[in-house]
Order: structure tokens, then C-alpha cells, then sequence
């Protein structure tokens, strides 16, 4: 990102951090994350059954994902602010796809929602710094 979007740097670290934060949450507690993407408890397990595993490597990959966002914040990635909030947009159209096909949990309309609204967040920063940007020039 240019060096004039400073309120999209700090959007896109923020939800950055948040996502190191909730991976880190599902790291430790795979219960806890799979209740809050709205699945049935998760406690007794069949052989054969990698639940747990899959939600631990999906929370790696949230912390993976948060450390993206918080560089490329802190580095200033022309571009990765965009690139961020494209990002969102088609994660949350997914999501909402697989709840409303019954593929996942109608909790999952709550996490397109997440989605969405982080794009939305980095666009109207993205808005804010441009208007400003050309108010200063």
C-alpha cells in the first residue's frame, strides 16, 4: 500500500491481528472454534474422525492469513489493501453459498457477514484515504 492509505493500514493490521487471534483461539480450543462456527460438539469421535485435526490446520491457516495482513500493513504493499478486500468479498460469497445450499451450518451466514463487513471496513477506508489524500494535495 502507498504510503497516503493510513487508515486502510490500520483496517486491514486490525482485522490481521484479529485473525491471528481467533486462529490462535482454535488452535487451543478446536471445541470452542467448531461451536462458534456453529457445529455440533465435537467430544466424541469415531475412528477415522479428523474434526479436530481439520479445525486445527484451518486455525494455522487463519494465523497464516493474519500475519499476511498485518505485513502487508506494516510493509505497505501497493495494492494489498484491494487485494484484501477482493479477498473478503469472494470468501464471504463462498460461506454464504455453502450455508444457504445446507452444505454448513446456517452459522455460516455470520462469518460471510465477517467477511463482508471487513471488506467493507477496508473499502471505505481505501474511500477515506483517497478523500483525504486529494483534500491535502
Amino acid at each position: 500500500m502507498s504510503t497516503h492509505r493510513f487508515a486502510a493500514r490500520w483496517i486491514v493490521g486490525a482485522l490481521g491481528a484479529l485473525a491471528i487471534a481467533m486462529g490462535a483461539f482454535g488452535v487451543f480450543n478446536p471445541e470452542g472454534q467448531a461451536r462458534l462456527m456453529g457445529f455440533s460438539s465435537i467430544g466424541v469421535r469415531t475412528s477415522g474422525d479428523h474434526t479436530i485435526e481439520l479445525l486445527v490446520i484451518t486455525s494455522l491457516a487463519a494465523i497464516n492469513t493474519g500475519i499476511v495482513y498485518v505485513v502487508g500493513a506494516v510493509k505497505k504493499w501497493s495494492g494489498f489493501d484491494v487485494w484484501a478486500m477482493i479477498a473478503r468479498f469472494l470468501m464471504g460469497s463462498g460461506l454464504l453459498a455453502l450455508a444457504l445450499s445446507g452444505l454448513a451450518p446456517q452459522a455460516f451466514i455470520g462469518a460471510a457477514a465477517w467477511e463482508w463487513i471487513g471488506a467493507v471496513l477496508i473499502g471505505v477506508s481505501n474511500r477515506w484515504d483517497s478523500f483525504n489524500r486529494s483534500a491535502h494535495a
